[in-house]
């Protein structure tokens, strides 16, 4: 176990987290999931691969190959937040994260959200996103400044083939729209 490990709640090493190689510099900061996945924020590598000092971890240990933290942060990330929608603060020395200037903090998205398409006809605005991107539900806000109110859709989402979509009424009130993951 090459700097982390994860043990049991009464102390004895869990086999069962295999983390290949594990982390190539000292780990920081670890983050958990609900989903079981571990968020690491280390000395640029994990397993052989630079994660630009962010990374996850599946349950078993495993790099999460999902988690794409594009050029990272430039300098070292040292601790991690979650909060309760998935998003990921991050803090430490660095200036800029996936090349925007964030001077000491981001603010990480926890997985990609998946490309929203939409598609207007006969009064109706059509949203899709496909299917392969998981578990995710359409809501619906009528103002977006803080705080926002979401809520699901009133229509409910249909699959079509290789995607998930949503009609809604363009009549009426102005609205924005977003996925949530579930």
């Amino acid at each position: 176990r090459n700097r982390i490990a994860r043990l049991h709640a009464n102390g004895i090493l869990d086999e069962g987290f295999i983390p290949e190689t594990g982390a190539g510099a000292t780990v920081h900061s670890l983050a958990l999931q609900p989903n079981g996945k571990v968020l690491v924020t280390r000395d640029s590598r994990y397993d052989g691969t630079n994660f630009h000092n962010i990374s996850r971890l599946n349950a078993d240990g495993t790099k999460d190959a999902g988690f794409l933290p594009g050029t990272g942060a430039d300098g070292e990330a040292l601790v991690l937040a979650l909060r309760a929608d998935g998003d990921i603060f991050v803090g430490g020395s660095f200036t800029t994260v996936r090349g925007m200037v964030r001077p000491n903090v981001v603010r990480l998205h926890g997985d990609a959200l998946p490309f929203l398409g939409s598609a207007r006809s006969n009064g109706m605005l059509t949203l899709s996103w496909p299917i392969s991107a998981g578990n995710f539900r359409l809501q619906e806000a009528a103002n977006v400044l803080a705080p926002a109110s979401w809520n699901p859709t009133a229509q409910a989402a249909v699959t079509n083939g290789s995607h998930v979509s949503v009609t809604v009424p363009t009549t009426g009130a102005m609205k924005f729209f977003r996925l949530q993951s579930q």
